[in-house]
């Protein structure tokens, strides 16, 4: 049995899929992604999201956290968040091309004078991404 069947067989006994995801050591989203490529019918957690939450969720993303990010902060998955964000008017960012690429050109960039908010807005990013690219280079 393999990893996906063992995940199905513990959903279809009444374990969630958070559970799951930390006997795993993954996150809920792949969980859920692996569950429904297995073809199971996963239960809906029967409580709403509330504005609220989503708004939360909508400061989060303007301070430069993934919608990833917020998923797993808050429990859902990341097409909950995208959706949700979408609704209010939030288009997702663009995926960064040759992410090691940009960081060592912002590396220089920023080793020329630049600030973070000035290299962010130059390639249309966040501050927040620039100032984590900048901190995380190999």
């Amino acid at each position: 049995m393999n990893e996906a069947d063992e995940m199905a067989e513990l959903y279809e006994k009444g374990l969630t899929q958070k559970e799951i995801a930390e006997k795993y050591d993954i996150t809920q989203a792949l969980v859920s992604y692996k569950l429904s490529k297995k073809g199971v019918i996963t239960r809906g957690r029967g409580k709403k999201i509330q504005d609220e939450q989503v708004d939360k969720w909508v400061e989060l993303y303007k301070k430069g956290f993934t919608q990833s990010q917020i998923a797993e902060k808050f429990g859902v998955v990341q097409a909950t968040v995208s959706n949700k964000l979408r609704e209010r008017g939030i288009v997702g960012r663009k995926k960064l091309e040759n992410p090691e690429k940009k960081a060592e050109e912002w590396a220089e960039l920023y080793e020329e004078g630049l600030t973070q908010k000035e290299i962010a807005e130059m390639y249309g990013v966040t501050q927040a991404l620039v100032s984590y690219k900048l901190r995380n280079r190999d």
